[in-house]
């Protein structure tokens, strides 16, 4: 039995920043607006990666910020492959306390780390990120971003490729 293999060409190669304003109303215009940053965190999303095969992970980082003087009440990502999409191809997300290391080509989690998304298909649908507070001036979420084909993939994920793109906003 041949494995399933899936080519990720640079998962999440391209990361689309939406950058949003949070307005409470008209006068609050010369306030500064809560913005949203991204960058790189231990492995970053441009980070090149080989082919899946079934039962395989890829798992990379990334920090959020609110750079904002107003807390973001909503904070969103949304993933999408380019192409067809990949049968059986899914995502989850976590979060830790703290930033992301890599120990023996493992991302460690130096807290607890919590699952934000489960496993889900990839689907191009806005996923939360931030919880009922929102995410509070200077403050970052550490996550980390998992993509596996699943064990139970057949053949029809052989051969196939895919860029992800994801696409972060705050509001």
């Amino acid at each position: 039995m041949r494995a399933a293999t899936l080519g990720i060409a640079s998962v999440c190669a391209a990361i689309a920043v939406g950058v949003l304003a949070a307005w409470a109303n008209p006068m609050r215009m010369a306030q500064a607006r809560p913005a949203l940053g991204v960058a790189a965190g231990a492995h970053g999303l441009a980070a090149a990666s080989g082919p899946l095969a079934a039962g395989d992970v890829l798992a990379r980082t990334v920090v959020l910020t609110n750079h904002g003087a107003d807390p973001l009440q909503s904070v969103s990502a949304t993933v999408a492959s380019s192409g067809s999409p990949v049968p059986g191809l899914q995502l989850r997300i976590d979060r830790c306390p703290t930033a992301w290391t890599v120990a023996a080509d493992a991302l460690v989690c130096h807290g607890r780390p919590s699952p934000i998304v489960g496993w889900r298909p990839v689907s191009g649908n806005p996923l939360q990120l931030a919880g009922r507070l929102g995410l509070a001036p200077g403050r970052s979420l550490q996550l980390r971003i998992s993509v596996r084909l699943p064990a139970a993939a057949n053949a029809a994920a052989e051969g196939q490729e895919a860029a992800l793109q994801w696409t972060f906003s705050g509001a």
